[in-house]
């Protein structure tokens, strides 16, 4: 079953500010095995998923491949570690007065 996030339109851009306070969250890479995709670029790419509202499949390949994003996802998930990006997104969201 192909888990696809939930849409979330109010989540804020990911600016170099945003990234600044994701990025300390972040494990830092593995000196060993195959080279990693950069945590940046991936959750790039898992944004691009949510405001698009398509598949992994979908991914554009500049991000990498969709199965190194959408496991990055699931791991990020079942973490908890998505649950505070999202916190440090929607922080950076401007309120509108109604």
């Amino acid at each position: 079953m192909d888990l696809i996030p939930i849409q979330l339109p109010t989540l804020g851009e990911l600016t170099d500010q945003t990234w600044a306070q994701i990025a300390t969250l972040l494990p830092k890479p593995a000196r060993v095995g195959r080279p990693t995709i950069a945590h940046r670029q991936l959750l790039e790419a898992i944004l691009w998923v949510i405001h698009h509202g398509l598949s992994w499949h979908s991914v554009p390949a500049s991000f990498g491949p969709w199965e190194t994003v959408y496991t990055r996802y699931k791991q990020w998930l079942k973490t908890g570690l998505w649950s505070r990006i999202v916190l440090i997104l929607n922080s950076q969201t401007p309120c509108h007065a109604v």
